[in-house]
């Protein structure tokens, strides 16, 4: 985490994207998906974006963040990466995002079938994947998959995982998606269980009770020393 500090300053940037206070969000959205994330978060809150392309890191890092801060009422990680994922029958490239709970709710994604990521499959350190309808249909021939396997490599290590859900193929997140390409989305403890560090592109951290300065102070502060 040192190296984020050793090129220019603060981690590329701390940006506040979309100007609205006091809901800054991270993510071009449509006026719709803006009302999305005032609804899910709430007015009070802030959701500041921290761009950590490039940089190796790990969740548990940002956990510690969370407990130094009584202010922050969540911190929503994601890793991004192109990988395949493998059924008996076929192979499909997808997007995949390893991520918190509460990415379900920064991503305005809707389930089709099963659950998303819950806080449970984090604790409990399971193998489990949400993949989107298209894929489903193009691994199984079927989107009624709850509760079969998939195997995907992650930086050379391969994973295999039990589907707990179905989405639907969008992702609000992803400002120029390729919709040839699915999206998978597993937990990020699964990294943090498997490799000392690993690449985060960016960590949206939800706060409260702070001026955006004095939070991008404090978390510039504690990851200077992390």
């Amino acid at each position: 985490m040192k190296k984020l500090f050793t090129n220019k300053l603060i981690i590329t940037v701390l940006c506040i994207v979309i100007g609205m206070a006091p809901l800054v969000a991270f993510v071009n959205t449509a006026e719709s998906g803006k009302h999305m994330l005032r609804k899910e978060f709430g007015n009070d809150k802030t959701l500041l974006s921290i761009d950590l392309e490039g940089i190796s890191s790990s969740y548990e890092v940002f956990k510690k963040l969370s407990a130094e801060m009584s202010e922050i009422n969540d911190t929503i990680p994601i890793s991004r990466m192109n990988t395949v994922l493998n059924s008996y029958k076929s192979s499909r490239a997808v997007t995949m995002k390893a991520v918190g709970s509460s990415f379900y709710k920064l991503a305005g994604l809707k389930m089709l079938k099963g659950k998303f990521i819950a806080k449970g499959h984090m604790d409990n350190n399971l193998n489990v994947v949400v993949i989107d309808d298209i894929t489903a249909d193009e691994l199984f021939g079927t989107t009624d998959v709850l509760g079969r396997t998939v195997e995907a490599s992650l930086n050379g290590i391969s994973f295999e995982t039990s589907i707990i859900g179905i989405c639907k193929r969008l992702d609000i997140t992803e400002k120029h998606s390729n919709q040839d390409q699915g999206f998978a989305y597993i937990p990020i403890t699964m990294l943090d269980n498997n490799f000392a560090q690993y690449d985060m592109q960016q960590i949206v951290i939800s706060t409260k009770g702070y001026q955006i300065e004095e939070a991008k102070a404090k978390i510039s502060h504690f990851l200077s020393d992390n």
